[in-house]
């Protein structure tokens, strides 16, 4: 299981998505792996087939934010409502947030588009 933060970030507050990730993982004893198994298995539900493997799951603790439907499998994965999870997402992906790495797979002129007005 991993740290509640990352080796020298103590005193640091996580983006709201990174937070969110990192919360719901710790509150249901998952690990990277079983989060990416969870990921794929709300996916396959849907009837879409990906492979997110725990690579994937450590790169949205450490501040990528996961594309729109991969927020929703997340958050079935994590057993958050989907809107609080995209609501995160979004509050993350704004501009006022700097240094973080933004949406993954997202050029950012759609991220400008999808992203909306920020608050």
């Amino acid at each position: 299981m991993m740290n509640a933060m990352p080796p020298g970030t103590e005193g640091f507050r996580l983006a709201p998505f990174t937070e969110a990730v990192r919360r719901a993982l710790k509150a249901n004893s998952l690990s990277l792996a079983d989060a990416a198994r969870r990921v794929n298995q709300a996916a396959a539900d849907e009837g879409v087939r990906v492979s997110y493997t725990r690579n994937s799951v450590a790169h949205w603790t450490r501040g990528t934010i996961a594309r729109p439907d991969s927020v929703r499998w997340l958050a079935r994965a994590l057993g958050l409502p989907v809107s609080e999870l995209a609501e995160a997402a979004e509050r993350q992906d704004c501009p006022g947030i700097r240094g973080l790495p933004r949406r993954s797979g997202t050029s950012s002129s759609r991220r400008r588009s999808a992203r909306g007005s920020c608050r």
